[in-house]
């Protein structure tokens, strides 16, 4: 006999959740001496091994961003659906990921920005973070001061640094990214050679039945430093290089900063001009099936928060 719950919910099959998207970045161990506002993008071989098989154990699901839109499209009856999304495009998503995915037979999702495998990114976020565990105190061009002693107080400098650097003018951002720190030289190709994806990664990936190859602009852009034009080539470029390079025709995507601050309407009338399946976005929240497709929310999965995840996910239908 099926409990009241389970009546309201096949009655109403609206108004409950039966599924999320999780947002991964980086496979990789996590290195303790640095700062966790990135470390936290990393989450260790061994944790996903652990996740998936303990998702799996409570009865969870993982399908394909595909598999996931056609749910949504036929509102057909889901239960407990996971996906997986790694955003960026780093290397260790190939190089660590890749084996634990095949041994769980699980499906995911890289959201590549193609200025990673192009090998001509720059990576501010880590090299922010070099200039502040090199240095006891830090002044920018604004005349802005920051003391970075102790470990707290770096990983605040961090933040507050941050937080300057996405509100810089994506035109020429290099120079002024740079020219925010007068004093202190800065190699803007520091981990190109280390960091991303490569472009045979990439075609090998698509021969791999669980990888899908999704959007993330090219130059990792925050959108709300740009003008119209600059977001439509950027999403383009990105388009023409991924299937020029390596074959493949992106059909999701997701916003390089993708919350409510950085995403307008603006934003996403644009985006959604290239027709894309889907669009992700890196506002917390769960799938229904009135879920608009083209505003997804994910949960963001850290080393920290790996093992509650699946705890605070027991809502799904």
């Amino acid at each position: 006999m099926r409990t009241r719950r389970e009546i309201r919910r096949l009655l109403h099959p609206s108004l409950y959740p039966w599924g999320a998207i999780l947002m991964l970045h980086r496979v990789d161990t996590i290195t303790p001496y640095r700062l966790w506002y990135n470390e936290h993008l990393k989450i260790p071989p061994n944790y996903l091994d652990g996740f998936l098989t303990y998702a799996k154990r409570k009865g969870f699901s993982f399908v394909s961003l595909d598999e996931l839109v056609d749910i949504l499209s036929k509102k057909k009856h889901a239960r407990r659906i996971l996906s997986i999304t790694l955003d960026d495009g780093y290397k260790d998503n190939y190089t660590n990921g890749l084996p634990v995915f095949k041994a769980h037979n699980t499906p995911f999702c890289i959201f590549v920005a193609t200025k990673f495998p192009e090998r001509n990114m720059t990576y501010w976020w880590y090299l922010l973070e070099d200039i502040i565990l090199q240095n006891e105190s830090i002044t920018l061009s604004d005349r802005s001061s920051f003391v970075c002693q102790s470990k707290q107080e770096k990983e605040q400098t961090f933040l507050d640094i941050r937080e300057k650097i996405l509100t810089i003018s994506q035109d020429n951002f290099n120079r002024h990214f740079s020219d925010l720190f007068p004093n202190i030289d800065i190699d803007l190709n520091k981990y190109n050679d280390t960091l991303p994806l490569t472009w045979e990664m990439i075609r090998q990936l698509k021969d791999e039945p669980l990888a899908t190859i999704g959007c993330h602009t090219h130059s990792h852009i925050s959108m709300s430093g740009c003008s119209r034009q600059m977001i439509l080539d950027d999403i383009q470029l990105s388009l023409n290089l991924m299937k020029e390079k390596a074959g493949i025709q992106m059909g999701h995507f997701a916003y390089p900063f993708g919350d409510e601050v950085a995403v307008k309407d603006y934003h996403r009338g644009i985006v959604q001009e290239f027709d894309f399946k889907t669009i992700a976005t890196t506002n917390d929240g769960l799938l229904y099936y009135t879920t608009d497709v083209h505003h997804l929310p994910r949960i963001f999965v850290t080393e920290r928060n790996a093992s509650d995840i699946l705890d605070s996910l027991k809502c799904l239908c």
